[in-house]
């Protein structure tokens, strides 16, 4: 990604809320402490019985959440064919994955689409209740509204994520998502990166428990292939962006401001990440899923 090329942005609140696409130098101390903190963090592969863990063998695309609200994150991982498998971590201060399973439909694995790559979110407010945001190959993003903490089709409900009435798609394919309070308004807002590095801004015009979402802008340049991830990284009470891409760069934008840093290269490609404090330090680590399957675990280490 050039990182003096401004993003072309087709609505002004989407400079205002997110001016995700711009790169500067000049980042506020903290954001750069955080950025910091992972640029010289420790990196490993997740493994499984001593080997690396592979996801389907091609486009692993990770989500960090305690889904079983024990106090250790787990991991919800789509793939290139189409399937979510769950991994159950019993480690507080890192991965030890004692389980998995993955969303089963009524003849085995559920096939969602192809390029799955999910995001769990509480939409309505109610604990243990998980929904589910899924973005495809195609463009499209899926919402899954699970009953209790398995998926089941027969009692869960899946379709299209809409906003006025209109599916949520991403005409170059490639969707991912995130869910962040972009505009600072109170309420969180959709953001989908797309496989020509646009960030489509959906604005919340609803509530927290009862979104309802209308597109407010598009900004361009992350490089093909965006993958986005948001997540308060210097802790001043404001998302910040982690954005991933097919030439496995990650780069993290404190938000809303247009300041961006590269965060590392990996050596893989398609590169889509998820943050959160897997080790519950206090500090943002990162996982970052890979074209070749496996997910990568970045533990950010405290500079001084």
């Amino acid at each position: 990604m050039n990182t003096t090329k401004k993003a072309t942005l087709l609505a002004a609140i989407f400079t205002l809320a997110l001016s995700l696409a711009a790169c500067a130098p000049g980042l506020p101390n903290d954001f750069n402490q955080a950025v910091a903190n992972l640029q010289n963090g420790m990196s490993e592969y997740l493994v499984d019985n001593g080997q690396m863990k592979m996801m389907g063998e091609i486009n692993s695309a990770p989500a960090l959440v305690d889904i079983d609200q024990n106090g250790t994150t787990d991991l919800v991982v789509g793939d290139a064919y189409g399937f979510i498998e769950v991994l159950i971590n019993d480690s507080a201060v890192g991965f030890n994955i004692v389980d998995s399973y993955y969303l089963e439909g009524h003849d085995g694995p559920y096939y969602f689409c192809d390029e799955a790559v999910p995001l769990l979110i509480d939409a309505d407010g109610i604990t243990n209740d998980w929904e589910m945001l899924v973005g495809c190959g195609d463009g499209a993003v899926l919402y899954v509204d699970f009953n209790d903490l398995v998926f089941v089709p027969a009692y869960s409900w899946i379709g299209p994520a809409t906003s006025n009435g209109a599916t949520v798609t991403v005409a170059s394919g490639y969707a991912t998502t995130a869910v962040s309070d972009a505009d600072l308004d109170g309420t969180p807002d959709l953001v989908v990166g797309a496989g020509d590095g646009a960030m489509a801004f959906y604005k919340n015009v609803g509530t927290a428990t009862e979104p309802v979402i209308q597109m407010e802008g598009i900004g361009f340049d992350f490089g093909d292939r965006a993958a986005i991830a948001s997540a308060d990284l210097d802790g001043n009470g404001i998302d910040d962006y982690v954005v991933g891409n097919a030439d496995g760069e990650i780069w993290a934008c404190a938000g809303p401001t247009d300041n961006c840093a590269l965060v590392l290269q990996t050596e893989g490609a398609n590169a889509k990440p998820s943050v959160g404090d897997f080790n519950h330090d206090g500090l943002q680590d990162l996982v970052i899923g890979l074209s070749n399957g496996s997910i990568m675990a970045i533990t950010a280490v405290a500079q001084p």
